[in-house]
């Protein structure tokens, strides 16, 4: 019996079982990984699809209440969320907790809605790749207001980003375009542009005011998307009202044209929301950067399947720049080592 115990409490020993719990530790970290890498190239690419699809398939209904539900499905489901984590709830009625997010909260509305205005003019592939420039505004903002600077290689991707996302637009500008062009004519394709550069530019400025709020703030992050979607729904209902259609959701019903993708929709863009959290507790910028490129690559063929888009070199040529851009701002190598700063 002394033996065995001297030999279970052994150096050796104890070496042999951290080791064991390390590869187990490891290969459960691997396969969290592997799931959230699915699970986000899942949503990054049905995102667009989604929304297409819903502003295609029912038109007797008010995006806004999308928009809405979405945001109630995430503060609902964070909010179980901290309860179960025993988050604490200091600070979550606090006035000026409360007041700082109000501000994310309607550029995340304004944002949601400018993404159903996009996709009634763009295929999901150009919708994709021009949203990347979230990027870009991500990053004029840290320096703007964060005070943060950038590395060269940083603000190389960022050009060759703009450059990638030029060539996509000027491939699906030409006259012979996708079918989606074919039906919007070029004014439709300019306003889904605008829109989507809009979109992308209130993402990076919502972000990094997040960001900048969460810092140094009592309230935790579940209990912040509460706040968020608790805000952003309270005044989807009051722009509901500014436009003249809560009478008609008020006498229609608010689910009035509702069909399988507009709940798809929802659902999904709310848990987007969920599950960004999870990456950036979880994960790490090389797996983000990876999801979201093979997102669009995925997007882009659907599209070419479903949605008509022609693909041209123009256009390729765009996707593989945005795409490299990704990779490059996260300060990855990919055909050449760089030193990250």
């Amino acid at each position: 019996l002394i033996d065995s115990t001297h030999t279970l409490c052994s150096p050796r020993s104890q070496r042999m079982v951290w080791k064991a719990m390390s590869v187990q530790s490891k290969g459960e970290s691997t396969v969290q990984k592997a799931s959230l890498l699915f699970a986000l190239v899942l949503q990054n690419c049905a995102c667009a699809i989604l929304v297409k699809q819903s502003r295609t398939h029912s038109a007797d209904w008010v995006p806004q209440t999308g928009v809405i539900l979405q945001e109630m499905l995430k503060g609902i489901t964070s909010l179980v969320l901290a309860v179960l984590m025993g988050e604490s709830m200091q600070g979550a009625l606090d006035p000026i907790e409360l007041l700082q997010s109000s501000v994310p909260a309607l550029l995340y509305l304004v944002q949601n809605n400018l993404q159903y205005v996009a996709l009634a003019y763009l295929e999901p592939a150009t919708y994709t790749v021009t949203y990347q420039l979230k990027i870009l505004s991500t990053a004029v903002c840290f320096v703007l207001i964060l005070g943060r600077k950038l590395t060269l290689q940083r603000w190389l991707s960022l050009g060759l980003l703009v450059l990638g996302v030029v060539l996509v637009q000027l491939a699906t500008f030409k006259e012979d375009g996708s079918s989606s062009q074919r039906a919007t004519g070029w004014g439709g394709q300019i306003a889904g542009l605008i829109a989507t550069v809009i979109s992308a530019s209130i993402s990076g400025l919502a972000g990094v005011y997040t960001e900048k709020i969460l810092k140094g703030s009592k309230v935790t992050l579940w209990v912040r998307n509460v706040q968020l979607a608790s805000w952003s729904a309270l005044i989807g209902v009051l722009g509901l009202a500014g436009t003249g259609d809560l009478s008609g959701v008020w006498s229609n019903g608010f689910f009035h044209g509702y069909n399988g993708w507009i709940w798809a929709s929802a659902c999904n863009n709310a848990f987007g929301g969920l599950l960004i959290a999870a990456v950036i507790k979880y994960a790490d910028n090389i797996l983000k950067n990876f999801a979201t490129s093979v997102s669009i690559v995925l997007t882009t063929a659907l599209s070419i399947q479903y949605f008509g888009l022609e693909l041209t070199m123009t256009f390729l040529t765009g996707v593989v720049i945005v795409c490299y851009s990704i990779f490059l701002y996260g300060q990855i190598p990919i055909f050449f080592r760089t030193k990250a700063c």
